[in-house]
């Protein structure tokens, strides 16, 4: 099989270049300090592998890699099925290649890689049964799980399908808002009162049949939580037939980025691609992007040194709109290996469309291996966001320390077997001596 490798990590998707906007800034021992660039973790994807193919399912094996100089946590990987790009289509009066998604999906896996390693994964995906016959594109992609795109890594593979997939053209796909095309992942800002509709131009090639899209809207991208899934009214499609299709979006009131998957069924039978459209629903909001830290183990006295990257409002930059929503606070909890707390800081954080991190330095008492740490972005005493790592014990040092300490737990708890059996035997002698004399007296 021949390995298309494509890690061009710096290219954001559209949805990033219009929707997150990022925004950092120095606390602690520096001053709060705006900064104009933000750098896209190292993250890469090798040795994209294909097992077996067989019952519309597929299994290999990848590699993820870090070339950061940080623990890099919470993140995922996403499993997607691309038409083939050496497939040429017209696009207005231009030939291009085109690369169609059919399908995405991410399993539910949180990884935790250390600095400079790279970790092996296994992965099973199933295509639809009733796609198209021919040449596609395996691409493995790994994901924050705040839905940044990283490295990637694709292969190309032969499969066989049903040949019963309604075929959406590619050229049709738009939001319309306010009677005004937008483009279908451009990210449009729109009132929390208002909605959009998802236009597309969709044909059946095969027999007649009827279908019904089920909707599914993610928070931001479909590795983050499912605000909304329910289905349309069905659409009967006659043989050979190209039909316009205008769905509605559901009303929103919370502010955010949203992203709709459209897919149509003939009863459980899938029967098209994966077709996504985006837009934002304005209002104060924010995100933690990264809690990024050096190390897995702190000894007594040492400081927990992190950093952690926010981003403002998911609405689209725009002259007359800055997203600016003021002043908030950014608070960190720190918890040992058995969930106690031992350490908590805050610090007030500007939620705009300046690009900020904030650099937090945390004094611990006693050893500690595997912390916990929770980061809350607060504004108005509201949390506009939450996130948690549990860092794994890892290094030498943090399994050298781990093992200092349960040997330590170890001989506090025979100390303890040794005195409470000691007190015991101490016990009987004494009992059996008061009985010795009792008797002895009664005699």
């Amino acid at each position: 099989m021949k390995i298309f490798k494509n890690i061009k990590i710096y290219k954001f998707s559209i949805f990033f270049i219009f929707v997150v906007i990022i925004f950092c800034t120095s606390l602690c021992v520096q001053a709060q300090t705006p900064s104009q660039s933000f750098s896209v973790p190292r993250v890469y994807i090798e040795d994209l592998k294909i097992g077996n193919i067989q019952n519309n399912q597929i299994t290999g094996t990848f590699s993820v890699r870090n070339n950061e100089s940080y623990y890099l946590s919470g993140l995922g990987y996403q499993v997607s099925l691309i038409q083939d790009p050496n497939i040429i289509k017209d696009v207005g009066t231009v030939k291009a290649r085109i690369q169609q998604v059919i399908d995405s999906t991410a399993p539910d896996e949180a990884l935790i890689i250390p600095p400079e390693e790279a970790i092996v994964r296994s992965f099973i995906y199933k295509y639809p049964e009733n796609i198209n016959s021919g040449n596609y594109i395996l691409r493995v992609r790994a994901i924050t799980d705040r839905g940044l795109g990283l490295g990637w890594q694709d292969v190309a593979i032969t499969l066989k399908g049903n040949d019963k997939f309604l075929e959406i053209d590619y050229r049709t796909p738009k939001i319309i808002y306010n009677d005004r095309d937008f483009a279908l992942l451009e990210g449009v800002n729109i009132s929390p009162a208002d909605s959009v509709t998802a236009s597309f131009d969709i044909k059946n090639p095969g027999d007649a049949v009827t279908a019904v899209p089920n909707i599914k809207i993610y928070n931001r991208q479909i590795n983050m939580p499912v605000y909304k899934e329910y289905q349309d009214s069905p659409i009967t499609f006659s043989r050979g037939e190209t039909k316009t299709i205008q769905l509605e979006m559901p009303k929103i009131e919370t502010p955010e980025s949203y992203l709709a998957e459209i897919i149509f069924y003939d009863g459980n039978n899938r029967v098209s691609a994966s077709q996504y459209f985006r837009w934002v629903v304005k209002g104060p909001g924010g995100k933690i992007l990264y809690i990024k830290t050096d190390k897995d183990y702190f000894k007594a006295g040492e400081s927990i040194g992190l950093t952690i990257e926010t981003v403002g409002p998911a609405e689209t930059i725009t002259q007359d709109n800055l997203s600016d929503i003021g002043k908030g606070s950014l608070e960190v909890s720190i918890y040992d290996k058995d969930k106690n707390l031992i350490a908590s800081d805050s610090r007030d954080v500007m939620i705009d469309s300046s690009i900020v991190q904030t650099v937090f330095s945390i004094p611990v008492k006693n050893d500690l291996i595997s912390p916990g740490i929770n980061v809350k972005l607060i504004k108005d005493g509201k949390v506009l966001d939450e996130s948690s790592i549990n860092l794994p014990i890892y290094s030498l040092e943090a399994k050298a320390m781990e093992t200092a300490q349960k040997a330590k737990k170890d001989g506090i708890i025979n100390y303890l077997i040794y005195a409470i059996t000691a007190g015991v035997a101490m016990i009987l002698f004494i009992a059996g001596f008061l009985l010795y004399k009792f008797k002895l007296k009664k005699r």
